[in-house]
């Protein structure tokens, strides 16, 4: 009796440690895909903040600075002039987002971490003091800081 209660006790506390693992398996599943769905909408709405600042900006004689929080360790936030896509005389320092922008690829603001590029959206209100290469911010305390200039009906993108 005393053999068979000890089997029993070793059964037991296996089929324990299996739920225990199973459980731990299935919450770090469920925690990654919530930090993923988070990362993927703060960078939906950093390009939609981005966009509307563009298109507020657009007036004559306008100027503003503004703070846009970064999402998800992105280290570097890039404008690229509409007026350069498809020019074959761009030149930057990310081979991705240069042949991107050489290819004629209809995206003008891209987010840069240490391992991604990630296109966000196109404009054709942005312009830049130089056609022939990207204007790029580093995050700063958690944010970028850009300055927005209305220039003609378009938004020109400055350092502040």
């Amino acid at each position: 009796m005393n053999r068979r209660a000890q089997l029993q006790q070793v059964f037991i506390y296996l089929s324990a440690l299996i739920v225990i693992i199973a459980i731990l398996v299935l919450g770090t599943n469920i925690i990654w895909n919530f930090l993923g769905q988070s990362c993927k909408v703060q960078k939906e709405s950093t390009a939609k903040s981005l966009t509307q600042i563009i298109q507020e900006s657009r007036a004559h004689g306008s100027y503003r600075v503004e703070r846009i929080p970064t999402a998800c360790g992105l280290t570097t936030l890039c404008f690229i002039d509409h007026r350069s896509l498809g020019s074959p005389s761009f030149t930057a320092t990310n081979p991705i987002m240069q042949n991107q922008v050489r290819g004629g690829v209809d995206t003008n603001i891209y987010l840069l971490s240490t391992s991604q590029i990630e296109s966000l959206s196109a404009t054709e209100h942005l312009i830049l003091a130089s056609q022939d290469e990207p204007l790029c911010f580093d995050v700063q305390g958690g944010a970028f800081t850009v300055a927005f200039r209305g220039v003609s009906g378009k938004t020109r993108i400055e350092r502040p």
